[in-house]
C-alpha cells in the first residue's frame, strides 16, 4: 500500500513538472508545539519533530464534553513551486470518559522520497472542524 501511494505521488509529481525539495541538514531535528482546543473545552496540544523525511508526534488529546473528539495529523511534501503535497494523514480519537486525557504517539509518519515541510494538526468535535494549525519545519 505504501509503495502504491508513495509511485501515485511521484506520477503525480512528475506529470505536474513539480519536484520534491531535498531535506538540509539544518531542518533535521526541528521540533514545534501545537495546541487545538474545541469550544465545548476540549483540546489537543503536543510537540512534533521534523527530521528529514519524517516527523513524530508526541500529543494528548482531553475530552471534556460526552462528544467524539478527535485529533488529526496530516503531513505534506514542499514542491519547487512553493506548494504543499500531501503525504498521509492519521487520526487518533479520545472515547474516554469526561475529564480524561489520551496520550498518543501513533501519529507520526515518514516519506523516503520527500521532504517533509509541514504537517497540519486538526481537531474535530463528533467530526466537525473546531481548530486547527500548520506546523512549519523550517
Amino acid at each position: 500500500m505504501k509503495t502504491t501511494r508513495m509511485l501515485a505521488a511521484a506520477a503525480t509529481t512528475a506529470a505536474l513538472s513539480l519536484s520534491v525539495l531535498t531535506a538540509s541538514p539544518a531542518e533535521a531535528g526541528v521540533t514545534r508545539s501545537f495546541s487545538e482546543s474545541a469550544s465545548d473545552g476540549s483540546a489537543s496540544w503536543g510537540t512534533i519533530t521534523f527530521s528529514n523525511y519524517s516527523w513524530s508526534v508526541d500529543a494528548y488529546i482531553y475530552r471534556d464534553s460526552n462528544a467524539t473528539i478527535t485529533l488529526e495529523v496530516c503531513g505534506h511534501q514542499t514542491l519547487n513551486n512553493g506548494s504543499w503535497g500531501l503525504l498521509t494523514c492519521k487520526s487518533a480519537s479520545n472515547g474516554g470518559s469526561i475529564g480524561s486525557t489520551r496520550h498518543v504517539t501513533t501519529l507520526s509518519g515518514s516519506a523516503d522520497w520527500a521532504k517533509v515541510g509541514m504537517v497540519t494538526t486538526y481537531l474535530y468535535v463528533n467530526g466537525v472542524y473546531a481548530d486547527g494549525d500548520w506546523n512549519y519545519a523550517f
